[in-house]
């Protein structure tokens, strides 16, 4: 796994490097990411519709087989989707409890109210 996007605001990737057991990411995936052709559902919703924070996480050895007729069970590194669901786990946990996880609206009011830059 690869944090290759994350926002808004740099909270979700501070979770993420306290809580997942097997962290990785680089702040040069973020770069190359827009140079690749496609798209995730990442920007969709921190992006498009509501600002709502997340991280998009991608699989980097093997991800060339992602959505071709490849991408079968065979093709999985072994043990890649126990790590993935053990960082994942411990991830959801964390967001979940997090008071971080506002709506929008309550983002900015917060942001506004404490002068905290880093809610948006």
């Amino acid at each position: 796994d690869l944090v290759c996007q994350s926002g808004p605001g740099s909270w979700p990737s501070r979770i993420y490097a306290q809580t997942a057991k097997y962290p990785m990411a680089n702040s040069v995936a973020q770069d190359m990411f827009g140079i690749i052709p496609g798209d995730t559902d990442y920007r969709i919703f921190a992006e498009d519709v509501a600002k709502i924070p997340g991280l998009d996480i991608i699989f980097v050895l093997g991800g060339y087989f992602y959505h071709t007729s490849y991408d079968t069970l065979e093709n999985l590194l072994p043990g890649s989707i126990q790590a993935r669901g053990e960082n994942l786990f411990n991830l959801v946990k964390a967001f979940t409890n997090s008071p971080m996880l506002l709506k929008e609206s309550e983002r900015s009011n917060k942001a506004v109210n404490e002068g905290i830059d880093d809610l948006r």
